[in-house]
């Protein structure tokens, strides 16, 4: 009785172990492949949804002068440059 298998070992264990350690292989290689291989891809992306045009109208009324009324129809623009790390 002391040489008696129990459910997890043998041939079991072996599927098992090799099943975990592929499965854990394919997310490194996977995880290297975007770190390493993919990088210029996936930082235009990055510097693309970084930089916005955004446009603000002014906050205020009518603009005029002592006489009469300054067109302003151009709009304003409030442009954000965020630093390099370097």
């Amino acid at each position: 009785m002391r040489n008696r298998l129990t459910p997890f070992q043998g041939p079991r264990l072996v599927f098992l172990t090799v099943v975990m350690i592929s499965a854990f292989l394919v997310l490194v290689l996977r995880l290297f492949e975007w770190q390493a291989v993919e990088y210029k891809t996936f930082q235009a992306g990055a510097d693309e949804n970084a930089i916005q045009s955004v446009p603000l109208p002014a906050p205020r009324g009518v603009i005029t002068r002592r006489s009469r009324q300054v067109p302003t129809k151009t709009p304003s623009r409030a442009y954000h440059c965020p630093r390099r790390v370097a």
